[in-house]
């Protein structure tokens, strides 16, 4: 029990903790009237209580430990500047102010995501053991509260403020950050899977049908990363994909009021009809204006925040294509770096750190492309968690690996040097 000691965890250890699984149990507990809801939706707010505490460990450790910086850092620093530029200076021309504030709100959650990613000991055994735990809770919860096979509290009516609790999305976000922690350090294959049978069906029975998805493609990843035999990982994995496709049907009709259940069909849903009309419309939007976007059209015309398009395109919208261009780059070019260096190795051991990293930028990939909008708060984590991975990881141009810190033997140099009367080795 050593190694579950809490006193032993960093500040950016705590703040995932707070942020993430913090956020599920906080919002179960006002959604069930457990609790008030004293931190209204506990996001935001817990963010300005960690920022000025994350930030001074952030600027010290930068202070403090040479090459501290890499270029995951400087790059994701660049789109924030961007980003803060381009609000601004809208702000300054009239641009709406529920937009402004929107995108404000969003740059502060990207700061303390990406710090706490950032620095976070994913590779501690202890944490992770932590994490795991909450996952058992979370899934106990889901499993426990759900209702004719949708967890969704919202319905339920429990809550003394419905207003600061939050829609499925934001229980199934803080689950699929816990489940990715847990599933990517996991080394044996029966834990794993164990895992997936756990978790699979409790993002089923959130309904958020891209999370449930991205959860699916990550386990098949992680998987075929694993595998020595990857002509059997294929066939088990169509195999399994065919199953699951023959079956979902039935497997649906049992939980009827489930969301997850338009995967099949897509074309009855809602949701994804309104999507796809927002959609359209960021596209004739960018159309007209290719270069600048027009920042905040969405309510001008559609007379409603939330109407941006639930995609990348969104970007271009507001950023105009520089920004749009940025952000995939920012998150392309190192999903196409690591996962060269996981086929250069072949069947040599992969580092956690590197499948982790790997799985959560293609992750946040496949969101931005289908479901999230560029303010997505797992952008900024699945940055954080590349510039943990190459700190750690990968050596800075100028300086050989074998001169890194954690080489040398001794602290201080008398104690490499023979003593009087010292025996020599």
């Amino acid at each position: 029990m050593a190694s579950l000691r809490l006193r032993q965890f960093t500040l950016a250890d705590w703040s995932f903790l707070i942020l993430f699984p913090g956020f599920f149990f906080y919002q179960s507990a006002i959604g069930t009237g457990m609790a008030p809801a004293i931190l209204g939706g506990y996001f935001s707010p817990v963010c300005i209580l960690l920022l000025p505490f994350l930030a001074l460990v952030f600027f010290a450790c930068s202070a403090e430990v040479k090459h501290f910086i890499n270029d995951a850092d400087l790059v994701f620093g660049g789109f924030l500047l961007y980003f803060f530029f381009v609000v601004t200076l809208n702000f300054g021309l009239g641009a709406p102010t529920v937009v402004v504030k929107h995108h404000l709100v969003a740059m502060l959650h990207f700061v303390v995501v990406f710090i706490t990613c950032r620095l976070a000991r994913f590779d501690d055994p202890g944490f992770r053991r932590v994490v795991l735990v909450t996952v058992v809770g979370m899934s106990l919860i889901i499993f426990s509260m759900s209702v004719d096979g949708t967890f969704y509290l919202r319905l339920q009516g429990g809550a003394s403020n419905e207003e600061a609790l939050a829609t499925y999305q934001g229980f199934a976000r803080s689950y699929l950050l816990a489940f990715l922690v847990v599933a990517a350090f996991m080394k044996k294959m029966p834990h794993r899977l164990l895992l997936y049978a756990v978790c699979i069906p409790a993002f089923f029975i959130n309904g958020a049908r891209s999370e449930m998805a991205v959860a699916v493609a990550a386990a098949a990843i992680i998987e075929g990363i694993h595998s020595r035999h990857r002509g059997l990982w294929i066939a088990g994995s169509a195999v399994t994909g065919a199953a699951l496709f023959m079956f979902f049907a039935e497997i649906v009709s049992l939980f009827p009021g489930n969301r997850s259940g338009q995967l099949l069909d897509l074309s009855g849903a809602s949701s994804w009809e309104a999507r796809s009309r927002l959609f359209f419309f960021a596209v004739d939007t960018v159309l007209q204006n290719p270069v600048f976007g027009s920042y905040g059209s969405y309510l001008r015309l559609l007379n409603n925040s939330g109407s941006y398009a639930h995609n990348i395109v969104s970007a271009w919208v507001d950023l105009g294509l520089i920004g749009f261009l940025y952000l995939f780059g920012m998150l392309a070019i190192p999903t196409m770096r690591l996962g060269l260096d996981l086929l250069q190795r072949g069947q040599r051991e992969k580092p956690a750190g590197l499948i982790f990293a790997f799985v959560m930028l293609f992750v946040t990939l496949v969101m931005l492309f289908t479901s999230k909008s560029f303010t997505y708060m797992v952008i900024a984590g699945a940055m954080g968690v590349y510039a943990n991975y190459r700190s750690k990881h990968v050596q800075p141009q100028g300086r050989p690996s074998h001169l890194s810190a954690s080489a040398l033997r001794h602290t201080d140099l008398r104690q490499a040097m023979p003593q009087p009367g010292a025996p020599r080795l």
